[in-house]
C-alpha cells in the first residue's frame, strides 16, 4: 500500500460491508491527509472540481437512485448524501467564495436557482434541484450558517472577525416552511433536515476542514507574470490554505497599491483547481476564463459576501 498514491484505491483498502464509506490503516490517513477529512464525506470532491467547466460531465457527479432514494441500500450508501452536501459546501466556500453562504443562497433563490450566473453554481444546480437547495437553505439556518460564517472568516479570511451571533428571533425554524420544503424534496434534501441538526454530520466535517487549512506549508506560490501566480502544492488542503491566506494581491507593487491578483490552484495527483481572482481584503473565487460572462461570475460572487 505504501508504494500507492492517495487516489489509487482498492476493495481491501476499505474497512468492510459493516463500515461502508471508511478506508483503513494507511490508506485513511493518506487519504485525510490530502483532502484534510474523511474518505465518506470528501469521496465525491475529485469529480466535483473535475467537472465545473465540463458541463457535459455534470451528471456525473449527481448521485445514482440507489444512493439516496429509501429503497435497497440507503441506509449502506448514507455517505454518498453526505459526499455530495460537503462537496456543495466546499464548492460555495473555495468556488464562489462566499462567506455568508445562507445570504448567497438567498440572492440565488430571488433569481429561481437559474443557470448562466456561474459555472460553480451552474454544477451545484445539477447536483441538487431547486427543491433540495431549499432544504439546504434551511439546514443553513442560522446556527450553521453563523458557525461556518465564523470558521471561514478565522481560517480562510479575516482572522479578526469576530463570531456571528445568531438573533433571537432567527433561534426557530418556521415549522410550516419546514413541512413544506419537505413534501417536494428529494431523499437527499430531506436527509439534511431530518434526524437531528446534522444529522450527517455534514457541518462538522466542513468546520473541521477549515481549521486544517493551515497546513500550507506544503504548497509553494509562484509570480508567472505581473498579478499572475500558480500555487504548487502536494494537497488540496494545501492548496487551498496557501491561495487564502497569501499576500498576492500586495507582491506587485513595493508601494502597496497593487489590490488585484490572478493565482491558479494545481495540486499534485488531482490537477488544477481553476483560476481564481482577489482583491486586497476580499476573498479569492474561482473564474472561469472559457465561461460566456465575466461580469456574471463576479457578480454571483459578491452575493454571499459579509456586508
Amino acid at each position: 500500500m505504501t508504494s500507492r498514491h492517495w487516489y489509487e484505491l482498492t476493495p481491501d483498502d476499505f474497512e468492510g460491508p459493516n463500515s461502508p464509506g471508511y478506508l483503513k490503516d494507511e490508506k485513511a490517513t493518506q487519504w485525510t491527509d490530502f483532502w484534510g477529512d474523511e474518505y465518506a464525506w470528501t469521496n465525491l470532491l475529485p469529480t466535483a472540481w473535475s467537472a465545473i467547466d465540463n458541463p457535459y460531465l455534470h451528471r456525473t457527479v449527481v448521485p445514482q437512485t440507489v444512493y439516496v432514494d429509501r429503497g435497497p441500500g440507503h441506509g449502506e450508501f448514507w455517505f454518498h448524501r453526505a459526499s455530495t452536501w460537503t462537496s456543495i459546501l466546499h464548492l460555495l466556500i473555495v468556488g464562489m467564495g462566499w462567506t455568508n453562504l445562507s445570504a448567497g443562497l438567498r440572492r440565488w433563490s430571488s433569481e429561481g436557482y437559474e443557470q448562466g450566473h456561474h459555472p460553480v453554481l451552474d454544477l451545484i444546480r445539477k447536483m441538487c434541484g431547486e427543491n433540495d437547495l431549499r432544504a439546504l437553505q434551511l439546514f443553513l439556518h442560522s446556527w450553521h450558517n453563523n458557525e461556518l460564517m465564523f470558521e471561514i472568516s478565522a481560517h480562510l479570511g479575516n482572522p479578526g472577525q469576530p463570531r456571528p451571533e445568531i438573533e433571537a428571533n432567527e433561534e426557530r425554524r418556521d415549522d410550516d416552511e419546514v413541512a413544506a420544503v419537505l413534501a417536494v424534496a428529494s431523499p437527499l434534501g430531506r436527509d439534511l433536515l431530518v434526524g437531528g441538526g446534522d444529522p450527517l454530520h455534514v457541518v462538522m466535517h466542513v468546520q473541521h476542514w477549515l481549521q486544517r487549512t493551515e497546513r500550507s506549508r506544503d504548497a509553494k506560490i509562484s509570480r508567472v507574470s505581473e498579478g499572475r501566480y500558480v500555487v504548487l502544492a502536494n494537497s488540496y488542503l494545501a492548496g487551498v490554505g496557501a491561495l487564502a491566506r497569501s499576500e498576492l494581491t500586495r507582491l506587485d507593487d513595493p508601494g502597496d497599491h497593487h489590490t488585484e491578483a490572478w493565482a491558479e490552484i494545481v495540486v499534485a495527483g488531482l490537477g488544477s483547481l481553476g483560476n481564481y481572482f482577489g482583491s486586497t481584503g476580499q476573498r479569492w473565487f474561482r473564474v472561469s476564463e472559457s465561461y460566456g460572462d465575466h461580469a456574471a461570475q463576479f457578480n454571483s460572487h459578491q452575493w454571499g459576501q459579509l456586508d
